[in-house]
């Protein structure tokens, strides 16, 4: 815990994500009906191939545009595919009068002109694709097609991996670390002085969500949080001034050795820091 709430790991894990800029990307099939219509592979080929010039959030950007256009492409060519007609098929009496009332409102037909409406079977074949598609592409706006899981723990694959990223000495015990991270994120489960690691990386890699309308922060019980929440806090609100509470003899985590103090406020936030 000490290492993690570090400030030392913070910009570690900043020097991490600046090196995903030419290797080790990580990302997920896009699946459809339990087939990738997309391999991560694919994937990551086309996000190296890219201009390397441009910022790494418009490579995101201009990936996701090209997933976008070949889950399209995918959806057309599943038009006539025999499953479409056996789900036509199976429709239930409900699920078949709710489609023929939607076409039938994307045609103009209304109120009673609604029964009037004949609906054609390619038409219904076509809504059963595009609704079958859309969980696809919504997955794609939310970047869920990036192994987050796996490139977290890419940082404790090896010992030796995070060396190029740290500046200083690993803790003695760093091998252990590594292993019971893997161990615990291979469970489902992150560890406390994970989540603050794990949130940082994922908005390092997908954009960084910072506020700018809030001016001002107040954080009690100050010596509970780490340098490392501290410096993800000021990432989040870049302009807020901050009033900082707590009494740093009563810190009650592991991470106390590690703790904030009014020096290290003053090395976080510069002269501004006044201790009252």
């Amino acid at each position: 815990m000490c290492f993690k709430a570090s400030t030392p790991f913070f910009e570690a894990i900043e020097s991490y994500r600046r090196g995903l800029e030419t290797s080790k990307m990580l990302f997920k099939d896009i699946l459809f009906r339990g087939k990738p219509i997309v391999t991560k592979q694919e994937i990551e080929d086309i996000f190296y191939s890219s201009d390397t010039s441009l910022r790494f959030h418009n490579r995101l950007e201009k990936l996701k545009d090209w997933l976008m256009k070949r889950v399209n492409e995918v959806r057309k060519n599943e038009l006539t595919k025999p499953w479409v007609e056996e789900e036509i098929e199976l429709l239930s009496d409900e699920a078949y009068h709710k489609a023929h009332k939607h076409l039938a409102k994307k045609k103009g037909f209304k109120g009673a002109a609604v029964a009037d409406y004949e609906m054609e079977p390619t038409e219904l074949g076509r809504l059963i694709v595009q609704q079958r598609f859309k969980p696809l592409r919504k997955q794609i706006e939310e970047n869920a097609f990036i192994d987050m899981k796996g490139i977290y723990k890419q940082l404790f694959t090896s010992p030796q991996y995070i060396e190029q990223w740290i500046e200083g000495d690993l803790p003695a015990e760093w091998q252990s670390i590594c292993l019971t991270t893997l161990s615990t994120i291979d469970e489902g489960k992150l560890l406390y002085e994970d989540a603050t690691p794990y949130l940082l990386l994922n908005e390092l890699i997908q954009g960084f969500q910072t506020n700018r309308t809030i001016k001002h922060i107040v954080v009690d019980e100050a010596q509970d949080y780490s340098p490392f929440q501290f410096e993800y806090l000021r990432r989040l609100f870049p302009t807020a001034k901050m009033t900082v509470l707590g009494d740093f003899n009563q810190a009650i985590f592991a991470h106390a050795s590690a703790r904030v103090d009014f020096q290290v406020l003053t090395g976080l936030f510069g002269r501004k820091t006044r201790k009252l």
